[in-house]
């Protein structure tokens, strides 16, 4: 496997450079556990029947069909511990750009279908450190908030901006390796891309972080929030009034992260 990545030379601030906390659970302890090769978890199986536990089984495919169907069953309580994990960086933290509006949203509407949503973000993150324990939240962060072998947890994974400043150019690259050393110890998780938003005055850039994901998607055959074809397409298409005018052109205002949660939600809901 090779994801081929596209390497511009970009001048742009550091995203997310203020405080902020990770996450909303602690999960040191956890991933120490799984950091030091302790036995994972492998039978993932849990109360229901066995041929509802069959049907949370991802069939990997590229399409949301199989989160709208656990999110269905959520719903009706034919199931119970769903989970959301959002993992990413100031776009989705609890900081001073506000980014946690944005998974405040889609964990309200998660609720309604008995689903509890974690977060798992930090200000400044890079899939690197995701990857490699250079910062939390890691892979092993992850691992430790899933029950059983993982088909009833969805993660959605938002990062790359961070990287390129840092000089990390092979996000997409880290990506796919945390999702497959996830895999390993929770091989049935519901994985989901979001593509980040675009980075308002820099095409370049943006047009990397799409074509990225888009390849990462088709790689490993998952579902894609394609923020910037589907609402960003151009920079004149995208309403300057869906950022904050913090300088940075890439975090978003109230209005903006309304607008991508809402179109997270229209995917990933039955």
């Amino acid at each position: 496997m090779r994801i081929i990545i596209s390497l511009f030379l970009i001048s742009l601030f550091f995203v997310g450079c203020g405080g902020g906390s990770y996450s909303q659970n602690s999960t040191t302890e956890n991933s120490a556990n799984i950091q030091n090769g302790n036995t994972p978890e492998t039978n993932g199986q849990d109360k229901s029947t066995h041929a509802k536990n069959y049907s949370l089984v991802p069939k990997n495919d590229g399409s949301f069909e199989d989160i709208k169907n656990l999110l269905a069953l959520s719903k009706a309580g034919e199931i119970s511990g769903v989970k959301y994990i959002c993992v990413g960086d100031s776009t989705r933290a609890i900081s001073k750009y506000n980014g946690e509006h944005l998974f405040y949203e889609i964990r309200s509407k998660l609720y309604e279908y008995r689903v509890n949503s974690i977060l798992l973000a930090r200000p400044g993150h890079t899939a690197k450190e995701f990857l490699d324990g250079g910062n939390h939240p890691t892979w092993q962060d992850v691992v430790s908030q899933i029950d059983g072998d993982g088909r009833k947890t969805i993660v959605d994974i938002s990062l790359g901006i961070n990287d390129v400043w840092e000089g990390y150019n092979h996000y997409a690259t880290y990506i796919y390796n945390a999702i497959q050393k996830i895999r390993a110890y929770k091989p049935n998780v519901h994985f989901m891309l979001t593509m980040p938003d675009r980075i308002y005055n820099s095409d370049d850039f943006t047009n990397m972080l799409r074509d990225d994901y888009i390849a990462l998607s088709r790689e490993l055959s998952l579902p894609l929030n394609n923020v910037i074809d589907d609402l960003m397409p151009t920079r004149e298409q995208t309403p300057y009034s869906w950022y904050r005018d913090d300088g940075f052109n890439v975090h978003l205002s109230m209005e903006g992260q309304h607008v991508i949660a809402q179109y997270i939600l229209r995917n990933m809901l039955p």
